[in-house]
């Protein structure tokens, strides 16, 4: 089980979060609205709005080095799925990334 978080605020305990598997075994909220680029964010303690799965990663594996990201490998930006995520050294991330957007591109 993915620990999924620390004390609920007092909107999320009248409204608690919504979890669902898709058919590609994504684990993404369905009831909280994303940002504009696909990622669910919430703000943890006190401090600034922090992305979710960011947030499972550190509660479940521990603190992300510095100069790494986290690659969705299923390429769904709102899935929390531990077994989706891995860490990156950010170069290889953003390399990986300008990549496949260039392919999807060439096909288009």
């Amino acid at each position: 089980m993915v620990r999924i978080g620390s004390k609920l605020t007092k909107y999320e305990q009248k409204n608690p979060p919504a979890f669902e598997y898709t058919a590609n075994d994504c684990y993404i909220i369905v009831n909280r609205k994303l940002n504009a680029d696909g990622y669910y964010r919430r703000r943890v303690k006190r401090g600034p709005p922090k992305m979710w799965h960011r947030t499972v990663w550190e509660q479940n594996r521990g603190p992300i080095p510095e100069g790494h990201e986290i690659n969705h490998k299923c390429k769904n930006r709102a899935c929390s799925n531990l077994d989706h995520l891995e860490v990156l050294p950010k170069s290889v991330h953003v390399a990986q990334n300008n990549r496949e957007r260039t392919i999807k591109l060439e096909t288009h």
